[in-house]
């Protein structure tokens, strides 16, 4: 039988997971390797999204990382192109709004460096209710 390369990107889970939630790296300078864990808030910069649930640690995680087509689970309702955060600990997701504070052309005022970094995993390829099940283009980026 030969290699089927699905784009997917191998890695391992540091814990069980649930499907279709997304996922980061694990700490910097862990003994974790290649080993990814679930994202609970939008403070961290997402790899991409878990394609199977995983019941144990060190299980194989098929991660969707940027570019790929995954699915999320809704934490409240979105419409087609939203882009779409962390919105719930269980990895549920919803519509990023932006921060209100406004850049400034001669560098970042001070109320922005104050406002943490967050993160978007992607946008919706179509509408979604809260706990729908939606198809999304997995693109993380930070959002202000």
């Amino acid at each position: 039988m030969g290699f089927t390369d699905t784009g997917l990107l191998p890695l391992k889970a540091a814990s069980a997971m649930a499907q279709w939630v997304p996922v980061g790296p694990a700490a910097a300078g862990s003994q974790l390797s290649e080993t990814v864990i679930p994202l609970a808030d939008t403070t961290v910069l997402p790899l991409g999204i878990n394609t199977a649930t995983i019941p144990t640690y060190g299980g194989a995680a098929a991660v969707a990382i940027k570019g790929q087509q995954a699915y999320g689970i809704a934490a409240a309702s979105l419409g087609m192109g939203a882009q779409v955060a962390i919105a719930s600990t269980n990895g549920a997701l919803g519509p990023v709004v932006a921060s209100g504070i406004p850049a400034i052309a001669s560098g970042v005022p001070a109320a922005v460096a104050a406002v943490a970094a967050r993160f978007a995993v992607g946008r919706a390829l179509k509408n979604a209710a809260t706990g729908d099940y939606f198809p999304i283009l997995v693109d993380p980026a930070q959002v202000i």
